[in-house]
């Protein structure tokens, strides 16, 4: 934070990052006083504790998030949040079933092949489904929140 004293930026964004963090709650607040009034935050964080498995610990995840869990700790900064949402429910069953089940310390690449390849279908089925319903559940979750402009 040192290096950013004095300086103000319109936008954070931190994508994959807070769950490799031990005091996430330090990091939120540090991001939260670099942005100017009005100015937004932009988390993507993985999703569902009970997914937290060998794949998460191999990566260096000390956390997977819920929905009121990243809320207060976002709210906790003074930020307004704007949406909070979760995403890819499709890749619920190949992480559960790797790093729970399986017990993998990495994914195979024919699985990522094949997941990269659906990945279209994947997207537009789940924006469609997201239209008529706010499935509860995904594999990532998706956080905008915004300074107070006062």
């Amino acid at each position: 934070m040192a290096q950013l004293a004095g300086h103000r930026l319109d936008t954070v964004m931190c994508l994959n990052v807070l769950e490799h963090i031990e005091d996430h709650q330090t990091a939120l607040r540090h991001m939260a006083e670099l942005l100017t009034p009005g100015g937004r935050l932009l988390l993507f964080v993985p999703a569902g504790a009970y997914m937290h498995g060998t794949l998460d610990s191999a990566l260096g995840h000390f956390r997977r998030y819920d929905r009121g869990q990243l809320r207060s700790l976002v709210s906790a900064t003074g930020l307004t949040i704007l949406r909070l949402s979760y995403l890819n429910i499709a890749g619920i069953p190949g992480w559960w079933l790797n790093s729970r089940v399986l017990k993998r310390d990495i994914l195979p690449h024919g699985q990522l092949k094949l997941f990269n390849l659906l990945a279209p279908f994947f997207i537009g089925a789940e924006r469609l489904l997201r239209r008529v319903w706010d499935v509860p559940l995904g594999q990532s979750l998706l956080c905008i929140a915004q300074k107070p402009t006062q």
